[in-house]
């Protein structure tokens, strides 16, 4: 699957595995983003999303280094569905590549010898 909000929560930008048992996307509890770790508070007073459509930056409230690690973590994330896509992919070739060609040691045909050669002494 793809880099998607199945992924991200759609509220606050965290990641699944860092949601635990709690809710995610529109049921999501959490207060502070997961891009620049401000809490809601300072998202409403500058008129910013959070998450990450997030453009809150440190003198506005915003942890320092916190949306670089966070792009790391997205880049990170998309890296590792484009190659999960590639490897479904090559397997899924493999698997229709073993299902149009015979299987080893099953012979294709069967040759039958047209001369027998004389034997030696005869």
């Amino acid at each position: 699957k793809t880099l998607s909000f199945r992924k991200i929560c759609s509220k606050c930008g965290k990641t699944r595995g860092e949601h635990g048992e709690l809710g995610f996307g529109h049921r999501c509890v959490y207060q502070d983003c997961g891009k620049c770790g401000a809490g809601i508070q300072c998202h409403e007073q500058h008129h910013s999303p959070m998450g990450i459509l997030c453009t809150l930056t440190e003198s506005q409230g915003a942890t320092p280094g916190a949306a670089l690690a966070y792009m790391r973590k997205i880049q990170d994330l998309a890296n590792r569905a484009a190659l999960q896509q590639k490897v479904t992919k090559h397997q899924r070739q493999q698997q229709q590549q073993q299902t149009s060609t015979p299987e080893k040691g099953v012979p294709t045909e069967v040759r039958v010898p047209t001369a027998v050669a004389p034997r030696a002494g005869q």
